[in-house]
């Protein structure tokens, strides 16, 4: 090989080299435009998404307001049943202590025993107010009357539960004239 051969594939290999860095060059800048237009089109996309922020925003905050309205109604409305729980056993309380009274008057009573309850209706009973929540008004969350309860009346008296009504039936009843109703004897 000469000189001149050796400088021929010199020359040819710097050109394909060349040539090769300038196809390179050409598909590294075509990428970079790519990217670059991708990146415009996203900022593009982003700008309108941007547009929809504030009334997202605004959406949230108020989802949070009603949240918190609604979490202090239930409040408020806890703090109500308990407070209707309270007067509940209050009235209770007072109506104990009336039967108490009574008993206490009643000679027939023997309210000194060891085992002494006061022998009182208890006011609790069938409501036709209902208290599962389904039946609960959507407007105020409180409960409302479907009218298909029970209720009780005097007249249907089930004799479950001792009442005033029960001494006057037992006294007419008895045949030998004893009754034994509070664990004591008495006659008629």
């Amino acid at each position: 090989m000469d000189n001149e051969q050796i400088i021929w594939i010199v020359v040819i290999a710097l050109a394909a080299l060349v040539l090769i860095g300038l196809i390179v060059a050409a598909m590294r800048k075509k990428s970079l435009e790519a990217k670059r237009s991708k990146a415009h089109e996203l900022r593009q996309e982003a700008a309108g998404n941007a547009a929809t922020l504030p009334d997202a925003h605004a959406r949230a905050e108020q989802t949070a307001v009603e949240a918190e309205r609604k979490r202090f109604e239930a409040e408020r409305a806890e703090h109500e049943a308990q407070a209707a729980r309270t007067a509940v056993e209050q009235e209770r309380a007072r109506h104990e202590d009336q039967i108490r009274a009574a008993d206490r008057l009643d000679p027939d009573v023997d309210h000194k025993a060891k085992d002494y309850a006061p022998q009182a209706t208890d006011p609790v009973g069938p409501s036709n107010v209902p208290t599962d929540p389904t039946y609960a008004d959507p407007s105020t969350g409180r409960a409302v009357s479907t009218g298909t309860g029970t209720s009780t009346s005097a007249s249907s008296d089930p004799d479950t539960v001792f009442d005033s009504d029960d001494r006057q039936r037992t006294d007419a009843a008895t045949t030998d004239g004893t009754t034994n109703t509070d664990g004591g004897t008495h006659r008629a």
